[in-house]
């Protein structure tokens, strides 16, 4: 064998060796918290292998220990680690809870029943009211209050409450209402372009309020939370705005990356109270003890110093569309999502189940 192979070889061997090599620095180049992609990657909370795993949440309720979700059209509740399906065949719509029952609206378009049906229990067995059309249901914050609006093809006929499922507030319709809150007493509703209150759940007619917002709003209304004495409402342009009444609104922030319709919560971790607003991409926090905070993508409220490294640490839910958010007890809350259901747990930390 000459010289000149045996150096060529060993120059090819050489090569090869130092791509590889750089292959490998190419994604351990370092960071701040560790080393490139292996470290995101071993940081990554992974996708919980469940029933539910992935899906579109778009109703969460908790009663004394059990954890129920609308995960599609199917309703499930958590059994230790698992989740059992306890809707059968039927298209559930939404769900709530009051008074420590569990309740959910039917609505049998496919099949010769042409109606809406509210089931109650915690196998939403119990059949509690039927109607001629739609049955939608929407809760007043995380209150055990909630709302039934009736529709058919001609619009929206009746609102009720829960203090008399066959009663209604009045004949009139065209309210097309869809999310609630409550601040002393006094239950405030919004549609896409009107706010309206109810001061007594017995019977009371709905009041559309008259409102002065000290900066003109953009676009339709999008959500309505309160914190026991103060209403907060996000707009579909990135607006949020405050009020002490339901009448008069002031402008807090405009840079919110469009709110998603009723995602919009307040949470308390430790002594702080923080208003959590879903959008097309997780969620923003406000620090409501803070005057003058902007609402920013998560830090405080999670275990990550700034938003890239959540986004690091947490990417299905940080690409993620939040289409509820529900609050828990110390420091948890509940985050229905297009990517799954995600809870924060009292550290901090982002788990989805």
């Amino acid at each position: 064998m000459s010289i000149l192979y045996r150096n060529k070889k060993s120059l090819y061997f050489t090569a090869v060796i130092l791509f590889l090599a750089g292959f490998v620095l190419s994604f351990s180049g370092c960071n701040k918290d560790g080393v490139g992609i292996f470290y995101q990657i071993s940081q990554e909370k992974a996708q919980a292998d469940s029933k539910i795993a992935g899906r579109r949440i778009y109703g969460i309720a908790e009663i004394s220990n059990d954890l129920y979700v609308l995960a599609g059209r199917s309703v499930y509740r958590q059994t230790s680690d698992d989740w059992t399906r306890i809707s059968g065949d039927n298209l559930v719509y939404d769900i709530v809870a009051d008074s420590g029952i569990l309740f959910g609206s039917i609505n049998n378009d496919d099949s010769n029943l042409d109606d809406g049906t509210i089931y109650s229990g915690g196998s939403l067995a119990t059949q509690e009211f039927t109607y001629d059309g739609d049955i939608d249901l929407f809760q007043a914050d995380d209150k055990d209050a909630f709302f039934i609006e009736l529709s058919t093809d001609d619009g929206v006929q009746d609102l009720q409450s829960t203090d008399d499922l066959g009663g209604t507030y009045t004949s009139q319709g065209g309210y097309d209402l869809f999310d609630a809150a409550e601040v002393s007493g006094i239950y405030y509703l919004i549609s896409a372009d009107a706010i309206y209150s109810i001061t007594n759940l017995g019977g009371a007619s709905i009041t559309e309020l008259s409102t002065d917002f000290d900066e003109s709003t953009d676009g339709r209304f999008s959500a309505i939370a309160g914190d026991g004495s103060t209403l907060y409402l996000t707009t579909s342009g990135g607006q949020v705005y405050s009020s002490p009444d339901g009448e008069n609104w002031t402008l807090i922030t405009d840079s919110i990356d469009t709110p998603e319709e009723g995602s919009l919560a307040v949470v308390t971790i430790g002594t702080t109270d923080y208003l959590i607003i879903g959008t097309d991409e997780c969620y923003y926090e406000l620090d409501l003890s803070t005057p003058g905070a902007e609402a920013v993508r998560p830090t405080a409220t999670a275990d990550t110093s700034d938003p890239d490294e959540f986004d690091a640490n947490y990417p299905d839910l940080a690409a993620a569309m939040v289409l509820c958010v529900y609050p828990s007890s110390g420091g948890k809350f509940y985050l229905g999502t297009s990517n799954g259901l995600w809870v924060r747990t009292s550290d901090g930390s982002f788990e989805s189940l």
